[in-house]
């Protein structure tokens, strides 16, 4: 268990190492926000200008995440003995920790996380959740990469870290406030050791949240612009506000990355300069347009002579009034046209830009050239954003598994004997869940946290992948069952099942109590008892029992006809007067007594009838 010192170090040689490769995430947010002033040349002109270049940067970040965040993945918990459907490593475990699982993502605001976790994958190539217990649910959240510094990894070396630090800027109120044992330890000024206003109540203090195996753990760094008096020994500023032990037992920060080719970098980063020059130059084509509309002027004087205005003042154009100009011999317009070689240069900077980050005109609403029809502008952007969205998915399953093991031993370890009702729109369908038997334990005595994230076809979206499902489908590749699981809209495909097989056997009834009543073999009244009952909420299966109850004891109210015996919703004679076994109320066999009648018959006939 590392002491305050200890890590207050670690973070300090992390920060150190990490800020090349933050600095390079800083270039892409401030460019993705707008808050970059482009350096121009000097051109005598105080008016302040925005950048009108195209925002290249934040359509090549938007465009791929909200491409593969518009599909939800599909959640997979195996049960312990798959052949088992109730009780305990049952199927049915396995659906409740699933079910578990969706409603913690509910929970998260997951369609928000993950909008912020792609952005933040194809913008920086990293991107941090942190697993948060909050109210007794566990919850994903998502983290600031700038502000993260987990355990250094080599690059071939994909998995997760044992510890994270997060730093975070905070004023010195914020920490008297919230920790009144730090306005003894840290006031404004103190005796010998002076801090400016660059560390007073209007800066900010970097604090540390340090997560591992064993605590998570909350210090104070110090602040970040100090100006110091070095009369004596300075004070140490690491200084640990909170630790509370891990229950999970494991580290809750997930630091996902992409794969590249040695290093965490966006390819992003390395194209900065194009979207910079391009501000430039759109900024002197605006300068050099203005001056073609109001042109410099120049004065040709006489020999000897030099040129006076006349009232010492030279009137606009647009004013209306006369320049008069004395010992002059010619006024005219020096010509601004602007040169188009810069517009040139402006759209060759765009189509670098496009061409090396794969963002096309058609992600912006936009064509080109010839192509014109529907399937050939779908093929172009599955050529620039599927192979994109495909490595998003694939890196995506990875961390979101990883996170939903954290969540399921949170549960556990946090809230094992709580009853939660959980439920989501993700899963419909409310089921009990308690951490301490539904989360069991595997054949190593540790909590069976298994699962997968899948995505149904990674880098499709939700209408291309119900195509290719039922073009598979359709060519007898893939079974009914297993197009409803790889769906992206279907996240409980044994319910779906279950419930499809009830809306067919329900369209039976109400077929066959359709032509029943078009015949003349139900009664008006009991069908509109069938129908009264639906309307009251009812299922229909049920409005038919009652009813076909209520009609038999009616019909068993009559004299010598007991209720087993009545036909009810039936003709009397269709076998419905048949108790159980196949045994009517006269004590004999259906056939004994067709005996009987045919003997009967015979008996009453004459003879030589036909």
């Amino acid at each position: 268990m590392r002491t305050m010192e200890e890590i207050s170090e670690l973070m300090a040689e992390r920060r150190l190492s990490l800020s090349p490769a933050i600095e390079r995430m800083m270039v892409v947010r401030d460019r993705y926000n707008a808050d970059v002033v482009v350096p121009v040349p000097n051109t005598d002109d105080d008016i302040p200008y925005e950048s009108l270049a195209p925002l290249l940067i934040a359509d090549a970040v938007d465009h791929p995440a909200l491409y593969a965040s518009q599909v939800a993945p599909n959640i997979f918990v195996p049960a312990l003995d798959p052949a088992k459907p109730t009780g305990t490593r049952s199927v049915d475990f396995a659906n409740r920790r699933r079910k578990a699982l969706y409603h913690s993502w509910d929970k998260s605001w997951w369609e928000m996380v993950m909008g912020r976790f792609y952005r933040q994958l194809t913008a920086y190539a990293t991107a941090a959740l942190v697993v948060e217990y909050e109210h007794d649910v566990p919850r994903v959240t998502t983290r600031d990469p700038l502000s993260a510094y987990p355990e250094p990894r080599a690059p071939e070396d994909l998995t997760l870290p044992n510890n994270v630090g997060f730093i975070k800027g905070v004023s010195l109120e914020w920490l008297h406030a919230n920790y009144p044992a730090t306005r003894q330890r840290f006031p404004q000024a103190r005796s010998g050791f002076a801090v400016s206003d660059a560390a007073g109540e209007g800066d900010l203090w970097d604090i540390v949240e340090w997560i591992d195996e064993d605590c998570i753990v909350t210090g104070v760094l110090g602040p970040r612009a100090v100006h110091r008096s070095w009369t004596q020994e300075p004070i140490r500023y690491s200084f640990e506000l909170s630790r509370y032990p891990n229950p999970v037992g494991r580290c809750t920060a997930v630091i996902g990355r992409r794969v590249t080719l040695d290093r965490v970098i966006s390819q992003l980063s390395n194209l900065t300069g194009h979207v910079d020059l391009m501000a430039t130059l759109m900024y002197l084509d605006i300068r050099a347009t203005e001056r073609s509309v109001f042109p410099d002027r120049y004065v040709l004087a006489k020999t000897g002579q030099n040129p006076r205005l006349v009232d010492g003042v030279w009137h606009d154009g647009a004013s209306g009034e006369m320049n008069m100009v004395l010992d002059a011999d010619a006024i005219g317009n020096l010509p601004a046209t602007p040169d188009p070689n810069g517009k040139i240069v402006q759209d060759r900077l765009e189509r670098n830009f496009r061409v090396s980050s794969g963002l096309i005109p058609q992600s912006g609403g936009e064509t080109y050239g010839a192509l014109r029809t529907g399937r050939g502008i779908d093929a172009l952007m599955g050529a620039a954003l599927d192979p994109r969205t495909a490595e998003l998915h694939h890196i995506a399953e990875r961390y979101f598994t990883a996170v939903n093991e954290i969540v399921l031993a949170a549960y556990k370890a946090v809230s094992p004997a709580k009853s939660f009702s959980v439920y989501s729109p993700l899963d419909p369908g409310a089921v009990e869940f308690v951490p301490s038997t539904h989360v069991e334990n595997g054949r190593n005595g540790t909590p069976f946290v298994d699962n997968s994230v899948t995505y149904p076809i990674p880098g499709m979206d939700d209408i291309n992948s119900t195509q290719v499902i039922g073009q598979m489908m359709g060519a007898g590749l893939i079974s009914t069952f297993d197009a409803r699981r790889m769906h992206p809209h279907i996240k409980d495909p044994e319910g779906t099942e279950r419930r499809m097989l009830a809306e067919q056997m329900q369209a039976l009834m109400l077929s066959s109590l359709g032509e029943r009543a078009q015949g003349g073999g139900i009664p008006p009244s009991d069908l509109a008892a069938i129908a009264r009952r639906v309307l009251q909420g009812e299922e229909l299966h049920d409005a038919i029992d009652t009813v076909q109850r209520e009609a038999q004891e009616r019909q068993a109210a009559e004299p010598s006809v007991p209720a087993e015996a009545a036909p009810g919703l039936a003709n009397p004679g269709e076998g419905a007067e048949m108790g159980a076994g196949g045994l009517v109320s006269g004590g004999g066999t259906r056939l004994e007594q067709l005996r009987e009648m045919i003997g009967a018959l015979r008996a009453t006939t004459p003879q030589g009838a036909p």
